[in-house]
C-alpha cells in the first residue's frame, strides 16, 4: 500500500498543473495534455471537449484538431480516490500565423529537402 509521508493528496492536486502541447494546434494536428504535478505519483487523466467538431480527445492524453476554430476541453485527474477538474481551451487554425508564413516565404530559397 501506497502512503504518502509528507502532504496529503489535496495539497498536491492543488500544485498540479495541465498543459496543452503545442499550444495552437493546426487543423488535423495532435497534441498532448501534459500533467505537471509535483510528485511521482500515479494518476488517472479523463477528459472530453465541449464541441466535439472542432477537436477530439482520444487515447493516451491526445488531442485532434478537427476544424478551424476554439473549445474547451474539461479534464479530470484523479489521484487515488480525491479528484480534480480542469479547464482548458484547444485552438485549431488552418495555418499557424502570419508570421509562421512569412519566415518560410522568406527562407525557402535556402532550404532543401531530400
Amino acid at each position: 500500500k501506497a502512503v504518502l509521508i509528507y502532504g496529503n493528496v489535496q495539497s498536491l492536486l492543488k500544485r498540479t498543473r495541465i498543459d496543452l502541447y503545442p499550444a495552437v494546434l493546426g487543423v488535423n494536428d495532435t497534441g498532448t495534455f501534459y500533467v505537471n504535478l509535483p510528485a511521482f505519483i500515479p494518476y488517472t487523466l479523463t477528459g472530453e471537449t465541449i464541441n466535439t467538431a472542432i477537436a477530439k480527445i482520444g487515447e493516451k492524453n491526445a488531442v485532434k484538431a478537427v476544424s478551424e476554430g476554439r473549445t474547451k476541453a474539461l479534464l479530470t485527474i484523479r489521484i487515488g480516490k480525491e479528484e480534480r477538474q480542469f479547464e482548458k481551451t484547444v485552438s485549431g487554425l488552418y495555418r499557424y500565423g502570419k508570421r509562421a508564413n512569412r519566415y518560410w516565404h522568406r527562407h525557402r530559397d535556402r532550404w532543401t529537402f531530400s
